[in-house]
């Protein structure tokens, strides 16, 4: 399914934010791991404040958005099936970390570009700047508990 207005951009954005939210907040009580506790503890901590600009950006833009037609993006590109996280290790809950992240970078750089309303976009770009570093705190702690 495309997302092709204004509205349905940021109706995904947000259900984006929200499966992190969730996911993060799982995955604490799940881990073994108190450094990986720790980070994903302060990922989901960051999540609640992302939901929030994404709101108030929706709001802010909300006259501009009639004019919005929104070409190029589709659920599926960004969708993460999480699955039963009862099921996976601290390995594998921070691969999942790393494809919710990765998804969500790539769904805002992507929407910067097609959105059509330059403040929108430096929004996005700002919240995939975000989606990218989240990464790479992941990224450096899965190598640090690879290597115990």
């Amino acid at each position: 399914m495309e997302l092709r207005t204004y509205g349905a951009v940021f109706t995904f954005a947000i259900q984006l934010e929200k499966i992190s939210s969730k996911f993060y907040e799982e995955a604490v009580g799940i881990l073994e791991s108190p450094e990986a506790k720790n980070l994903i503890t302060l990922l989901g901590t960051g999540i609640k404040t992302r939901k929030k600009k994404v709101e108030k950006t929706r709001q802010e833009f909300i006259r501009e958005s009639i004019l919005v037609h929104v070409t190029g993006l589709k659920r599926s590109d960004y969708e993460v099936k999480l699955g039963l996280l009862q099921d996976l290790g601290d390995q594998q809950l921070l691969e999942k970390a790393l494809e919710l992240e990765e998804n969500s970078y790539q769904f805002y750089r992507d929407a910067s570009m097609q959105i059509g309303l330059p403040d929108v976009g430096r929004a996005f770009k700002r919240l995939a700047k975000e989606n990218f570093d989240r990464q790479l705190q992941i990224k450096t702690l899965h190598k640090t508990i690879t290597l115990i």
